[in-house]
C-alpha cells in the first residue's frame, strides 16, 4: 500500500509538471518518457528527474531568451577572440606546429593520420588577406577556440539551466592553462575540442527531441575525420543509442544513420588522391596508406611502459586536473558526478563512459605533449561541475525564493575567479612575443651561406625552415635535412657545404664552426691563412688561448624593432687543453654596458679537447639592441673576457694582469 502511495505521488508530480508546459514541450515529454502507472518507483523517479530537465528548461523561456543567448553567445566569442589574438603567437613556429602552418596553405599532407578536415579548413583560412601565413594559422587556433566556448556555454545553460552558472563556468574554461595555450598556436587540438564541444551539446539536444541521432553519428564522423581520439566515445555514444531503443529504428533509418557516420569519413580519400598529384610515393600502395592513416608509426607508444609506469602516469593526470580546474573546481566535479546522476542519468552515463574512455588512453599514452589529450576531459568535468552548482542553486532557490540575485551572486564569483586566474596564468600562456624560429632563420638567412648548401635540423626546426622556403621563398637554393649521421655523409657526398641548427649524435671526423645562429660542418679545419679577418689582434688568455681577431657586422633589424649585430671572433689554441671555458661579449658605452651576451666556444658543439694544432675556430656573437639601448653616437666599445664557467673565474690576458680585454671602439649602423 505505501509503494503505490508513492508511485501516485511521483506520477502525480510528473503530471502537474507536464500541465503547466506547453503543449508542444508535453508531447516531446510523453514520447521520450511513457509515463505509465505500472514503472517501477526508480523508473518513475529517473523520469521525474528527466522532465524536470526537459520540460521546464525549454517551456520557462521567455519571448525574447533567444535574443540574451545571442548577446551572450556574441560576448562569449568577442571576449574569448580578443584575449587569444592578444597573447597569440604572431610568428612561424617549432615541431608539428610549424608543418600545419605550411602544409595547410600549400595543401599538402602533415604527419599522420593526416587530419584531412583540418587541412582543407586550414587552406581556405589560410587565403585571408591577414598577417603572415603563420599568423593566420595561429589566428585559425583562436577562432576555432572562441567557437568552442560558445558551444560549451549553450551546453551549460541547457545542463545547469542557469545562465549565469554557465556563463561563468565558461569563461573560466576559456582561462584554463591547457586550453588558452592551445588556442594561440597551430594545432589540430582546437578544431578537436570544438567537434566535443558541439558532440557535448548535440547529446543534450538529442535527449530533449531537439535534434535526430543522425546528427550525432555526423558529428562523430566529422570528428573521426580529424582527430583519431573521437573514437574513445565509441563506447558512450553506443550506449545512449542503446537507451533510447524504444525509438524504432527500421532498417532505413539505420542505413541513414550509417550514412551520416560515414560520409564525413569520405575527407579520408583526400590522402591518397593528393599524394598521387604530389608525388608521394610513400602513400601510393594500399599497406602503406593503411598504416599511415591508423597512425601505426605511434603505436609502439601506448603501453609503451606497461604496468610500470602506471604510477607517473596517475600522478600526471591528478597534477594536471588540479593544475587546471583548481581544487575547488575539482572537488565540485566530484560531486557533480551524484548530482548530475540524479539530474539526467543519460546524460551523466554518457560523460563518466566518455571521460573513462579519455582517461584510459591517456594514461596508457606515451606522447611528449599527452597533457594536450585531456582539454575533453577537462570539458566533462567542467559539466559534472555545473551540476553541482545546479544543485546549490535549486537549494538555495527553494530556501530563499530570490533566483535573480542568487545568480548573479554566482555568476559574479565565477568571473571574478576567471579574472584572477586569466591575470595569473597570463605571463605562463602569453605568445605574442614569440619568434625564435623566425629570428633563428632571418638571421641565417643574412649571412652568406653557400648557394645549394644543406641543412640540418632536428623536427623542431626543421618544420620552421621548410616553411621559410615554400610558403615565403626565402632561400629554396638549400636543402634541409633532419640531423642524422647518415644525412651528414650524404651532404657530404654530394659536396654541398653544410651547415646545422642541431647536430647529429657523432662528428667527431670533421670540424665545427660558427655561422651566425647555426654551426658550420667542415671535413677540414680552417687556418690563418684561409681567412680575411677585419680587425686582427694578437691576444692570449690564460696562456693557452689565443685570439686572432674580431669582425663586426650588421644583420638586420627584427620585428620588435631590435638591431641585430654579429660579432665574429678567432680563436686558435697556443698549447692542447681539455679546459672547458666560456666566452663573454660586452658592448660599451663609457662605463656603461649595454649589452652582454655569454656562451660556451662554437655553442659548446665543439669542445677544446678536439681543436686541432694550428686550426683557427669562427665563434660568433649574436647582440640584440633596442631603439632605447642605442647611443648617440652610434658608438660603442666591445670587450671580450674569457672565463672558467664552474667558478666564474676570469682568465687574465697575458702580458697584464687584466682579466677583460677592450677590442676596440665599434659603428653601429
Amino acid at each position: 500500500m505505501l509503494n503505490e502511495v508513492k508511485h501516485l505521488t511521483v506520477l502525480g508530480k510528473i503530471r502537474l509538471k507536464l500541465r503547466e508546459t506547453p503543449s508542444l514541450y508535453s508531447g516531446q515529454a510523453l514520447r521520450l518518457l511513457r509515463v505509465t502507472r505500472f514503472s517501477t518507483l526508480s523508473t518513475l523517479r529517473d523520469q521525474e528527474n528527466a522532465v524536470e530537465m526537459v520540460i521546464p528548461l525549454r517551456s520557462r523561456h521567455h519571448r525574447n531568451d533567444w535574443l540574451v543567448d545571442a548577446v551572450l553567445c556574441i560576448s562569449i566569442a568577442g571576449l574569448a577572440c580578443s584575449l587569444y589574438v592578444h597573447t597569440l603567437a604572431p610568428s612561424v613556429l617549432i615541431s608539428d606546429l610549424g608543418e600545419y602552418q605550411f602544409v595547410l596553405y600549400e595543401l599538402g599532407i602533415p604527419h599522420p593520420t593526416g587530419y584531412p578536415l583540418y587541412v582543407l579548413l586550414g587552406y581556405l583560412w589560410s587565403r585571408l588577406p591577414i598577417g603572415s601565413v603563420a599568423y593566420r594559422i595561429n589566428l585559425l587556433s583562436a577562432v576555432l577556440g572562441a567557437v568552442t566556448l560558445v558551444l560549451v556555454y549553450l551546453g551549460l545553460r541547457d545542463w545547469t539551466r542557469y545562465r549565469g552558472v554557465a556563463l561563468g563556468l565558461t569563461l573560466f574554461f576559456a582561462v584554463t592553462p591547457t586550453f588558452w595555450s592551445q588556442m594561440l598556436v597551430a594545432g589540430s587540438y582546437p578544431l578537436n575540442a570544438l567537434l566535443f564541444a558541439l558532440l557535448l551539446y548535440l547529446v543534450l539536444c538529442y535527449l530533449e527531441d531537439r535534434v535526430r541521432v543522425e546528427w550525432l553519428l555526423f558529428v562523430f564522423g566529422l570528428g573521426l575525420a580529424h582527430h583519431r581520439t573521437m573514437i574513445l566515445v565509441t563506447p558512450a555514444l553506443l550506449y545512449l543509442i542503446w537507451q533510447r531503443r524504444q525509438e524504432r529504428w527500421e532498417w532505413k533509418r539505420m542505413l541513414k544513420g550509417v550514412g551520416y557516420l560515414l560520409a564525413p569519413l569520405l575527407l579520408y580519400a583526400y590522402i591518397p588522391i593528393r599524394a598521387f598529384q604530389l608525388g608521394r610515393d610513400d602513400l601510393t600502395t594500399v599497406p602503406a596508406l593503411v598504416s599511415f592513416l591508423s597512425g601505426r608509426v605511434f603505436s609502439g607508444l601506448l603501453f609503451q611502459q606497461g604496468w610500470a609506469g602506471l604510477p607517473s602516469q596517475i600522478a600526471k593526470w591528478v597534477g594536471w586536473t588540479v593544475q587546471e580546474l583548481t581544487p575547488i573546481g575539482v572537488l565540485l566535479a566530484l560531486v557533480g558526478i551524484g548530482v548530475a546522476w540524479r539530474h539526467c542519468r543519460p546524460f551523466s552515463q554518457f560523460t563518466i563512459l566518455a571521460y573513462l574512455g579519455h582517461l584510459a588512453f591517456n594514461l596508457n599514452y606515451y606522447i611528449g605533449n599527452i597533457y594536450i589529450y585531456y582539454i575533453p576531459s577537462y570539458m566533462i568535468l567542467l559539466f559534472w561541475a555545473g551540476s553541482s552548482l545546479y544543485g546549490v542553486c535549486r537549494w538555495l532557490e527553494q530556501a530563499a525564493d530570490k533566483r535573480g540575485w542568487l545568480q548573479v551572486g554566482i555568476s559574479g564569483i565565477l568571473l571574478a575567479s576567471a579574472l584572477l586566474r586569466a591575470v595569473a596564468i597570463y605571463p605562463m600562456v602569453d605568445m605574442s612575443h614569440e619568434y625564435t624560429m623566425e629570428n633563428l632563420w632571418l638571421d641565417a638567412f643574412a649571412l652568406p651561406l653557400a648557394k645549394g648548401g644543406a641543412v640540418l635540423a632536428n623536427w623542431n626546426k626543421h618544420t620552421s625552415l621548410v616553411y621559410y622556403q615554400r610558403v615565403e621563398k626565402r632561400r629554396p637554393d638549400l636543402q634541409p635535412f633532419i640531423a642524422t649521421d647518415e644525412n651528414v655523409h650524404r651532404a657530404m657526398a654530394e659536396g654541398r657545404a653544410l651547415y646545422a641548427a642541431d647536430l647529429p649524435p657523432t662528428l667527431d671526423p670533421f670540424s665545427l664552426s660558427c655561422m651566425g645562429p647555426l654551426i658550420e660542418i667542415r671535413p677540414r679545419p680552417y687556418h690563418l691563412a684561409d681567412i680575411p679577418i677585419a680587425f686582427p689582434t694578437d691576444v692570449v688568455f690564460g696562456g693557452f688561448l689565443r685570439l686572432h681577431g674580431y669582425d663586426f657586422t650588421y644583420l638586420r633589424r627584427d620585428v620588435e624593432g631590435n638591431e641585430r649585430y654579429l660579432v665574429t671572433l678567432y680563436w686558435s689554441l697556443v698549447t692542447p687543453t681539455e679546459r672547458t671555458l666560456a666566452v663573454s661579449v660586452r658592448l660599451y658605452t663609457g662605463n656603461s654596458l649595454l649589452i652582454q651576451v655569454d656562451g660556451l666556444p662554437v655553442r659548446g658543439y665543439y669542445p677544446l679537447a678536439r681543436w686541432q694544432p694550428g686550426e683557427v675556430v669562427i665563434d660568433q656573437y649574436i647582440l640584440r639592441l633596442s631603439q632605447a639601448q642605442q647611443p648617440l653616437d652610434k658608438k660603442a666599445e666591445l670587450e671580450v673576457v674569457v672565463y672558467t664557467p664552474d667558478d666564474m673565474q676570469p682568465l687574465v690576458v697575458e702580458g697584464t694582469e687584466e682579466k677583460a680585454y677592450r677590442l676596440g671602439i665599434v659603428v653601429l649602423p
